[in-house]
Protein backbone atom coordinates (compact mmCIF):
# COMPACT_ATOMS: atom_id res chain seq x y z
CA UNK A 1 0.00 0.00 0.00
CA UNK A 2 1.37 3.90 -1.30
CA UNK A 3 1.34 6.62 1.85
CA UNK A 4 1.78 10.41 0.90
CA UNK A 5 0.64 12.39 4.32
CA UNK A 6 -0.43 15.79 4.29
CA UNK A 7 -1.51 17.52 7.89
CA UNK A 8 -3.16 20.46 7.51
CA UNK A 9 -3.96 22.43 10.63
CA UNK A 10 -7.19 24.06 10.39
CA UNK A 11 -8.36 26.57 13.49
CA UNK A 12 -7.00 25.28 16.36
CA UNK A 13 -8.40 22.23 17.50
CA UNK A 14 -9.46 20.69 14.19
CA UNK A 15 -6.57 18.49 12.05
CA UNK A 16 -6.89 17.28 9.01
CA UNK A 17 -5.20 14.14 7.31
CA UNK A 18 -4.98 13.28 4.32
CA UNK A 19 -3.09 9.93 2.95
CA UNK A 20 -2.92 9.21 -0.63
CA UNK A 21 -3.77 5.24 -1.12
CA UNK A 22 -3.36 2.51 -3.45
CA UNK A 23 -6.37 0.15 -2.65
CA UNK A 24 -5.48 -2.91 -4.67
CA UNK A 25 -5.76 -0.90 -8.20
CA UNK A 26 -3.10 -3.32 -9.75
CA UNK A 27 -2.16 -1.01 -13.20
CA UNK A 28 -5.03 1.16 -13.09
CA UNK A 29 -4.35 4.48 -12.05
CA UNK A 30 -6.87 4.47 -8.78
CA UNK A 31 -6.10 7.44 -5.90
CA UNK A 32 -7.74 7.23 -2.52
CA UNK A 33 -7.80 9.12 0.55
CA UNK A 34 -8.24 8.81 3.98
CA UNK A 35 -9.44 11.80 5.79
CA UNK A 36 -9.28 12.14 9.52
CA UNK A 37 -10.59 14.54 11.48
CA UNK A 38 -8.74 15.32 15.22
CA UNK A 39 -7.47 11.56 14.71
CA UNK A 40 -10.79 10.56 15.77
CA UNK A 41 -12.97 10.48 12.36
CA UNK A 42 -11.43 8.65 9.60
CA UNK A 43 -13.10 8.07 6.10
CA UNK A 44 -11.66 7.17 2.98
CA UNK A 45 -12.66 8.90 -0.41
CA UNK A 46 -11.40 8.55 -3.70
CA UNK A 47 -12.79 9.44 -7.58
CA UNK A 48 -15.06 6.92 -8.76
CA UNK A 49 -15.09 7.29 -12.31
CA UNK A 50 -12.80 4.91 -14.28
CA UNK A 51 -11.54 6.11 -17.71
CA UNK A 52 -13.02 3.75 -20.69
CA UNK A 53 -12.71 4.72 -24.63
CA UNK A 54 -16.56 3.60 -25.15
CA UNK A 55 -18.04 2.18 -21.56
CA UNK A 56 -20.08 4.70 -20.51
CA UNK A 57 -20.10 5.91 -16.65
CA UNK A 58 -18.03 2.81 -15.36
CA UNK A 59 -17.56 3.82 -11.92
CA UNK A 60 -16.55 2.36 -8.67
CA UNK A 61 -19.45 1.18 -6.19
CA UNK A 62 -16.32 1.16 -3.02
CA UNK A 63 -17.25 3.92 0.36
CA UNK A 64 -21.17 3.72 0.47
CA UNK A 65 -22.38 3.15 3.87
CA UNK A 66 -25.40 1.01 4.59
CA UNK A 67 -27.89 0.90 6.62
CA UNK A 68 -25.94 -1.56 9.22
CA UNK A 69 -23.45 0.71 9.43
CA UNK A 70 -20.46 -1.20 7.08
CA UNK A 71 -19.40 0.65 4.09
CA UNK A 72 -18.52 -0.95 0.57
CA UNK A 73 -15.09 -1.69 0.02
CA UNK A 74 -12.92 0.32 -2.66
CA UNK A 75 -12.14 -1.55 -5.91
CA UNK A 76 -14.81 -4.56 -5.45
CA UNK A 77 -18.16 -3.81 -7.01
CA UNK A 78 -18.75 -1.62 -10.27
CA UNK A 79 -21.43 -0.17 -12.63
CA UNK A 80 -21.42 0.69 -15.92
CA UNK A 81 -23.51 1.24 -19.16
CA UNK A 82 -23.27 -1.27 -21.89
CA UNK A 83 -20.42 -3.34 -22.27
CA UNK A 84 -20.78 -4.38 -26.13
CA UNK A 85 -18.33 -1.60 -27.94
CA UNK A 86 -14.99 -2.08 -26.06
CA UNK A 87 -12.37 -1.42 -27.43
CA UNK A 88 -8.78 -2.84 -26.91
CA UNK A 89 -8.34 -0.90 -24.43
CA UNK A 90 -10.98 -1.13 -22.79
CA UNK A 91 -11.06 -4.74 -22.15
CA UNK A 92 -7.15 -4.68 -20.92
CA UNK A 93 -8.28 -1.94 -18.24
CA UNK A 94 -11.34 -4.15 -17.23
CA UNK A 95 -8.62 -7.17 -17.12
CA UNK A 96 -6.69 -5.12 -14.74
CA UNK A 97 -10.06 -4.07 -12.30
CA UNK A 98 -10.37 -8.05 -12.27
CA UNK A 99 -13.57 -8.04 -12.81
CA UNK A 100 -15.00 -11.40 -11.80
CA UNK A 101 -18.73 -11.38 -12.25
CA UNK A 102 -20.40 -9.05 -14.87
CA UNK A 103 -24.50 -8.82 -13.97
CA UNK A 104 -26.19 -8.01 -16.74
CA UNK A 105 -29.39 -6.89 -16.12
CA UNK A 106 -30.69 -6.50 -19.61
CA UNK A 107 -33.51 -8.03 -21.31
CA UNK A 108 -33.46 -11.30 -23.45
CA UNK A 109 -33.51 -9.72 -26.62
CA UNK A 110 -31.22 -6.49 -26.09
CA UNK A 111 -28.86 -8.96 -24.89
CA UNK A 112 -29.06 -10.97 -28.05
CA UNK A 113 -29.18 -7.86 -30.36
CA UNK A 114 -25.98 -6.77 -28.73
CA UNK A 115 -23.91 -9.53 -26.77
CA UNK A 116 -20.91 -8.32 -24.15
CA UNK A 117 -17.71 -8.24 -26.01
CA UNK A 118 -15.75 -8.99 -23.03
CA UNK A 119 -13.99 -11.82 -23.18
CA UNK A 120 -11.83 -12.76 -20.67
CA UNK A 121 -11.84 -16.80 -19.44
CA UNK A 122 -11.73 -15.53 -15.82
CA UNK A 123 -14.80 -13.54 -15.87
CA UNK A 124 -18.77 -15.18 -15.47
CA UNK A 125 -21.15 -13.39 -17.21
CA UNK A 126 -24.51 -13.70 -15.13
CA UNK A 127 -27.78 -12.88 -17.47
CA UNK A 128 -30.72 -11.84 -15.20
CA UNK A 129 -33.38 -10.10 -17.50
CA UNK A 130 -34.95 -7.41 -15.94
Amino acid sequence: MYFTTIKIKIQQLLYLIISNLQLNCRKINCKYFLLSFNDKYYQTVGARSVFMDNVQNLRDMGGYSSNHNRITRWGKIFRSGQLTELSEWDSIRMDNLAIKTIIDLRSIEEAEASPIKYNNPNTNIISIPV
